[in-house]
């Protein structure tokens, strides 16, 4: 989709892609992207796919009508707390370096350190270790 675009407005795009107004929109596209990603991957068929994106966009049943098919409700959170928690995971990732940057610092810690490896592997183990102990306890 970015090629796409900058294949088309790339003569364009190179006097307004440092503005902040231009970045926010960058952004809010390929959130809206992702969101819209997720539901496909997250129904069970197209039907309920077609009815969740009418949801989102106002169009059709409210989400209170879906029942017990709403994820957040499954797993016991109040709508407040799923909002704080919400609030809390989106600050992370928006204050969080990216995987780009992470990447580079682990391959900077594994140059200067190679038994640092053996610590990376056991920090993926240990972090997968945690993944099954929590979703085995949900």
């Amino acid at each position: 989709m970015n090629h796409g675009y900058r294949a088309l407005f790339g003569a364009q795009l190179a006097r307004v892609e440092h503005h902040w107004l231009y970045r926010l929109l960058a952004w809010a596209l390929t959130f809206c992207a992702v969101v819209v990603a997720w539901v496909l991957f997250r129904a069970a068929d197209f039907a309920t796919v077609a009815t969740l994106l009418r949801a989102m966009i106002g169009q059709g049943a409210p989400v209170s009508d879906f029942g017990d098919s709403l994820m957040l409700w499954n797993a016991g959170f109040s709508v407040r707390g799923a909002l704080a928690h919400c609030l809390v995971l989106g600050m992370s990732a928006a204050l969080s370096p990216n995987s780009n940057v992470l990447g580079a610092c682990v391959l900077t810690l594994y140059r200067r350190r190679p038994d640092g490896r053996w610590l990376g592997l056991g920090a993926a183990h240990l972090w997968c270790d945690f993944l099954v102990v929590v979703n085995l306890g949900s």
